[in-house]
């Protein structure tokens, strides 16, 4: 059992797991987040309902800001190792 763990770097693997797992449900979350407020923004424009829609607009330019942000974070971790 040493022998494996010199060869595995437990450590550094449970380490890419945890981050693996954070940024994949934080993006999910986050596109979700543009669909769903995408799709209430249109149902309340076309319910002349123009405030919350403005506001679910917005919901959804955050949504698409945070799947941005994760694509730029993810590029900068490629590019710098």
């Amino acid at each position: 059992m040493t022998r494996l763990a010199v060869l595995v770097d437990v450590k550094a693997l449970l380490k890419v797991v945890w981050i693996s797992l954070v940024a994949g449900v934080g993006v999910i979350a986050a596109f979700s987040l543009v669909v769903l407020a995408t799709t209430r923004a249109g149902d309340l424009r076309r319910s002349d309902r123009t405030g919350a829609a403005v506001l679910y607009g917005f919901l959804a330019a955050l949504g698409v800001a945070g799947c941005a942000f994760a694509l730029w974070r993810g590029y900068l971790y490629v590019v710098q190792k």
